[in-house]
């Protein structure tokens, strides 16, 4: 059996509780798709680079690139760790 990555209760919410996690959730959606058309862009531009010069392209480890990121809080984490601070 398997599971996805991220476990999705929303739709268990109440409706009050949903209205303040649609923002942080919305957030998160601008956050992916950003992200998703600069790694686009990035690939579309190795590529033509590539091309350019006649070569191959180094590969990098995603992976790593995301282990090394810092993470961020979004919604009620975010609100929650400038409370405590």
């Amino acid at each position: 059996m398997t599971f996805p990555k991220i476990f999705d209760l929303f739709e268990f919410c109440t409706d009050e509780l949903k209205t303040s996690l649609l923002q942080g959730r919305q957030l998160d959606t601008q956050n992916r798709e950003a992200e998703d058309s600069a790694r686009l862009a990035g690939i579309e531009e190795e590529k033509k680079m590539a091309a350019a010069e006649g070569g191959d392209v180094e590969m990098t480890n995603e992976e790593e690139k995301k282990e090394s990121a810092p993470k961020k809080l979004v919604g009620a984490l975010a609100k929650a760790a400038k409370i405590q601070d």
